[in-house]
């Protein structure tokens, strides 16, 4: 991961602190509720749009990001994901019409 949190940690430490993260991530994650709540967090954390000069957005891209890069997501997953997650918002549109 590369993502040193605790700067008391020595790298046996840090490595097993990674694994264990990595590990609840895709506990978390991987449920069918997580699938949804990262759908919804990459929908709306700018994650597929440019947030050149926009520290917000940046840093609320930067958050997602970080949980896809534990989760060594696949960007065709990814592509497949955010494409059902507009679908099931057009769905609730037209509900509302």
């Amino acid at each position: 991961m590369g993502f040193k949190i605790f700067d008391f940690l020595n790298r046996n430490q840090q490595d097993k602190y990674d694994k264990r993260i990595a590990r609840l991530y895709k506990e978390v994650f991987n449920s069918d509720a997580g699938q949804e709540v990262l759908a919804d967090l990459i929908m709306h954390s700018h994650v597929l749009e440019s947030t050149e000069g926009d520290l917000i957005k940046e840093g609320c891209r930067k958050g997602t990001l970080r949980i896809l890069g534990i989760l060594n997501y696949d960007p065709k997953k990814l592509q497949k994901m955010t494409k059902k997650m507009t679908s099931v918002e057009e769905e609730l549109e037209d509900e509302d019409e």
